[in-house]
């Protein structure tokens, strides 16, 4: 998936789709209408402005609108590629470990089941334990 003209998640597109690991594919997939009216599924509503594609942030392009933000580092660095599975073929781009995204991740799943589309997904700590929201 590509912000801002950075890509964030690439890989396999079932590994992607079924099962995205970066916090902005996992928001732009939610909003993916379903035959089922989206049928269990919480929609992720990003919160800011969309930052301008010809002086994008410094750091993570996304750490402006990430629910997930750990703070300077995300400002500050540009995260590496990590392994998110599929033998090294999906790969994500964040500060977050992939196991750590995936625990926050189920987490904000069983806390919002059965809430509706456009509930609010709850807020993310950073490192220091503040809501990032």
């Amino acid at each position: 998936m590509l912000y801002l003209g950075r890509l964030l998640e690439v890989g396999p597109a079932a590994a992607v789709f079924d099962g995205p690991q970066h916090p902005y594919t996992e928001a732009l997939l939610s909003s993916v209408p379903t035959l089922d009216g989206h049928a269990g599924r919480t929609r992720i509503r990003l919160s800011g402005d969309l930052p301008s594609a010809a002086s994008p942030p410094s750091g993570c392009v996304f750490h402006t609108r990430c629910p997930r933000k750990l703070g300077a580092i995300c400002e500050q660095q540009d995260p590496p590629f990590a392994n998110a599975g599929d033998g090294g073929a999906h790969r994500i781009r964040c500060h977050i470990p992939v196991d750590e995204l995936r625990a926050l991740q189920a987490a904000s799943r069983e806390q919002t089941h059965g809430a509706p589309d456009d509930a609010p997904t709850g807020s993310a700590k950073n490192a220091d334990g503040d809501s990032s929201r």
